[in-house]
């Protein structure tokens, strides 16, 4: 609700003159690094993933946004256990700082989030052509259980666009993450030493 308020204020001190397009839809996406993440036997594995947004049609120009992030497990939200975020880059200069207090949970039933907030910097032009927001990145460590995992755009997302406050977002995809598990060694030398009697058999 706060973010809300603010977002409203700083909109309404922004120039109906940078409006390029009122009727422009715009849409959320997500770009990322890998499709499949093998959990490691020790230490982490990393990879990152972008967020981008589009107009369906036409041009626009954003000032700002408020965008909330969950990072779910197959079994509901939360952050999953072996999984954490870090390295939030700004990939677009509005000519002020970044908010990221993520991970962060909005209320109880969401889990946890991540919200990117840019505010009041300069107006910059979109169109049909995704343009990058920002990225964050995902470390995986050894706990991870594996499974399909998703990053996905809650609802409450605000954009300032062209001196509004937008909240009629529609979002492309979800970022889908399989995480698989890698073999033990063991089993992988037990496999190694009768792969030799399974060839002996199918000679015979």
């Amino acid at each position: 609700m706060l973010r809300f308020v603010r977002t409203l204020l700083l909109a309404a001190s922004i120039a109906s003159s940078s409006v390029l397009s009122a009727q422009a839809g715009v849409v959320i996406s997500f770009a990322q690094a890998i499709s499949e993440v093998e959990i490691p036997t020790s230490g982490s594995s990393s990879f990152t993933v972008e967020v981008r947004m589009r107009t369906d049609v036409g041009t626009a120009a954003i000032t700002g946004y408020d965008i909330p992030i969950d990072l779910a497990a197959p079994e509901g939200k939360g952050l999953p256990l072996g999984w954490s975020v870090s390295g939030f880059t700004k990939l677009l200069d509005f000519g002020s700082d970044v908010f990221f207090p993520g991970p962060l949970a909005l209320t109880p039933d969401q889990g946890d989030i991540l919200v990117g907030d840019v505010s009041l910097g300069g107006s910059v032009e979109f169109g049909t052509d995704p343009l990058s927001l920002f990225s964050f990145t995902i470390d995986v460590t050894s706990e991870a259980q594996p499974g399909q995992f998703t990053a996905t755009v809650l609802s409450g997302s605000l954009l300032d666009i062209g001196g509004v406050a937008k909240s009629d977002v529609a979002i492309e995809n979800s970022a889908l993450f399989q995480a698989t598990s890698v073999p033990e060694p063991s089993g992988l030398m037990l496999l190694v030493a009768a792969s030799p009697l399974f060839f002996r058999r199918r000679r015979d």
